[in-house]
């Protein structure tokens, strides 16, 4: 689970507005957490793992695994994101290239 798919079980389909709202926190800063532009604090994480009904141990993973894969590391039991495939270089052949 994403925490995305945390927050978007405490909208229980209201508009984020009103969801923050009611969760006592600004709704740019709830907007920022939906859209994953940035990371809750535990507070902050707390609140929205309670309104969304979800066991804290699976939001702390959520978020772990959101961190580990901002800064590109593994850590054990945490999911990383996937590399981006690499793009072969466009160019000058080198290894057929001549000189004269």
């Amino acid at each position: 689970m994403s925490f995305r798919e945390v927050i978007e079980k405490a909208l229980h389909g209201r508009k984020v507005a009103a969801a923050a709202r009611d969760m006592g926190m600004y709704q740019q800063k709830l907007d920022r957490f939906y859209k994953g532009q940035c990371l809750p604090s535990y507070t902050d994480a707390l609140i929205i793992a309670r309104e969304a009904n979800v066991p804290l141990d699976e939001v702390f993973l959520a978020l772990a695994s959101e961190e580990a894969a901002r800064k590109g590391v593994e850590v054990e039991g945490v999911r990383k994101r996937p590399s981006p495939p690499k793009q072969e270089a466009v160019g000058i052949d080198h290894r057929q290239a001549t000189t004269a």
